[in-house]
């Protein structure tokens, strides 16, 4: 027996009542039963539970535990629905069956551009009766990983308050097997694994991968920073960066005269402290350097914000801290009146950011640069921390 449980969500990740849900079965062995209906309405908390079952005996029943099968669970008329595969053992059926669940998982991006992409998803681990299980460790696979190229970032070690797990995957054609070609990856799509706790069921997720065409280079954007100086302002709160950007077309020649937007957006900020550590061997219980301890990596929560008429994601402030502590200036004092900028006889143009001291080191940073070549956007960027 195997409890399904359908949750479904709205733009916040909080349960719909009252949601009609449909779970199909494809199985080819015709061994899988739904007990009960196949077409639901979601509880008070969003949840739709589908108990499935399997014959004691059966002819085909090799052929299930070799294949597996897969549900299908269908919501808003057919136009929004999420396939599972779920794995099949022969485990002895006299032992209680481990009905934990992991809910079908949920992408900020479900279509992914081939020539490289990135999605956050998030899955959510329940028990039989809907309810999310926190503090629980939800492992994850991509198939096909060293040939495709897709890696992933886990924002967590275990599952939050809500029962929820995310991670950040992304890819390039840089990135891809150079036997592995991008009409093969459209064909096999993304398939991600995922395993819950103890239990043995692998449950199997699938992101679409698209074609494009093949851009057609027209120029690039280089960003650039001083990366063994930097300045100190006179109050000495603040770090002056130096940065230059250079706007090339595509055989290198410099384009002067260029309008440039640029952008600095933090991506990760960090927790930890420092502390006096005895670094001799053996320990003689005396302390001689001064380490960050306990560094952890935060790159949530964040927000969409509207800049310029475009979405971007930052880092949301926590516990009453910002973390948009970057500004550009002309120089000491003199702030720059805006963020756009026109290229010299040499194609480029430098700058300086500033950043209070507090942050050096705890703050990872994006430098964006974009302009328009020949009618096509064209855009380059830099971290530094």
């Amino acid at each position: 027996q195997l409890t399904v449980t359908v949750r479904a969500l709205d733009a916040n990740k909080g349960g719909v009542s009252a949601i009609p849900v449909t779970l199909s079965i494809i199985d080819p062995t015709d061994n899988v039963r739904n007990s009960g209906v196949a077409k639901q309405i979601t509880d008070e908390s969003g949840n739709a539970v589908f108990i499935l079952t399997t014959p004691a005996t059966s002819t085909t029943l090799t052929d299930l535990i070799n294949n597996g099968f897969k549900i299908v669970a269908t919501t808003n008329d057919g136009k929004l629905n999420q396939e599972q595969t779920i794995a099949v053992t022969g485990a002895d059926t006299t032992i209680g069956a481990d009905t934990t669940s992991i809910v079908l998982f949920d992408a900020t991006k479900t279509s992914l551009n081939v020539r490289g992409d990135q999605t956050t998803i998030t899955l959510t681990a329940v028990d039989a009766n809907g309810a999310t299980l926190s503090k629980q460790a939800i492992s994850l696979k991509v198939k096909n990983s060293a040939l495709n190229g897709v890696k992933f970032t886990p924002n967590a070690t275990q599952t939050d308050a809500n029962g929820q797990i995310t991670y950040t995957l992304a890819f390039n054609e840089s990135q891809r097997a150079t036997n592995y070609n991008a009409a093969t990856f459209v064909t096999e799509d993304l398939i991600l694994e995922a395993n819950f706790g103890q239990s043995t069921k692998v449950y199997t997720y699938k992101l679409d991968v698209v074609d494009s065409a093949v851009p057609s280079p027209v120029g690039a954007i280089t960003v650039s920073y001083n990366p063994t100086k930097i300045e100190d302002s006179a109050t000495g709160v603040y770090y002056y960066q130096n940065v230059s950007v250079q706007v090339t077309d595509v055989d290198g020649k410099p384009i002067p005269n260029q309008d440039v937007v640029v952008g600095v957006n933090p991506t990760t900020y960090y927790k930890g402290n420092y502390s006096f550590v005895d670094t001799d061997t053996p320990p003689d219980n005396k302390a001689d350097e001064y380490w960050i301890l306990n560094q952890t990596t935060c790159t949530s929560p964040t927000i969409v914000v509207n800049s310029d008429g475009k979405k971007v994601t930052q880092l949301k402030p926590a516990n009453g801290h910002t973390v948009q502590v970057i500004s550009f200036i002309k120089g000491e004092g003199i702030p720059a009146t805006d963020n756009k900028y026109t290229t010299d006889a040499n194609g480029r143009f430098d700058l300086q950011i500033q950043y209070p001291k507090l942050y050096a080191s705890w703050l990872v940073a994006q430098l964006t640069a974009e302009a328009t070549v020949a009618n096509t956007m064209i855009n380059g960027s830099t971290s530094f921390r």
